[in-house]
């Protein structure tokens, strides 16, 4: 104690910590509260309970982004050694990138076999990009339709066409929305959005009387 005996603040007595040893506390003279022990013992962990843990294990799982939008249920055969066992996986709509799908009832039979993950791998999309919940795609629009308006179609996940509205003197790189177009969450209902953006085509070659147009325009 670094009060002394007598002091209102010395200790004589001490409390035992999660490993068993005494430590003194230099501010009261009785040990700590049951409290602070239990939140101590809480904290820490068994080294037995440690050792007893199995590990896991992933194993990639390649799909397409329509695969991910509608889940899919999977037959997938896996080689342990001299053993092969063949699993129906069955993937949730919604999954992304790094989604982790859990096998169980293997370790019924055999609580030492390590748990069995699927590690969810999206392939590129050629039209869409994804971020989380929404898409991204970009859609081709003519010179004389984003200058006068117009309407152009628009692909979407679903394989539907959907049809955009292009008001006039739109410009390059102008990004449109439709709600409710994009991917679902695991689990969660309502979808995202699908973010379409314009891209303007310049013509490559023009006949004798678009080019009288286009000086008169000039």
């Amino acid at each position: 104690s670094p009060f002394g005996q007598g002091h209102p603040f010395s200790t004589s007595r001490g409390f035992r910590n999660p490993a068993g040893r005494q430590h003194r506390s230099p501010f009261t003279a009785e040990p700590f509260s049951d409290f602070f022990t239990s939140f101590f013992q809480s904290g820490a962990e068994d080294p037995q309970q440690t050792a007893q843990r199995k590990p896991r294990a992933d194993h990639p799982l390649v799909m397409t982004l329509e695969e991910a939008f509608s889940g899919v249920s999977r037959r997938v055969s896996l080689a342990t050694g001299a053993d092969s066992k063949s699993l129906e996986v069955r993937v949730p709509a919604g999954v992304d990138n790094g989604s982790r799908i859990r096998v169980t009832g293997l370790r019924k039979t055999n609580p030492s076999t390590a748990e069995l993950f699927f590690l969810v791998q999206l392939k590129k999309h050629p039209v869409f990009d994804r971020k989380g919940k929404d898409l991204f795609a970009r859609v081709n629009v003519s010179l004389v339709t984003a200058i006068l308006g117009g309407e152009v179609g628009v692909p979407s996940i679903e394989g539907k066409s959907l049809r955009l509205r292009v008001p006039p003197t739109t410009q390059q790189g102008q990004r449109f929305r439709f709600k409710g177009y994009g991917m679902p969450t695991v689990n969660v209902a309502g979808r995202g959005s699908l973010y379409v953006t314009v891209q303007v085509q310049l013509p490559t070659a023009i006949t004798p009387n678009e080019r009288d147009h286009y000086e008169a325009l000039a």
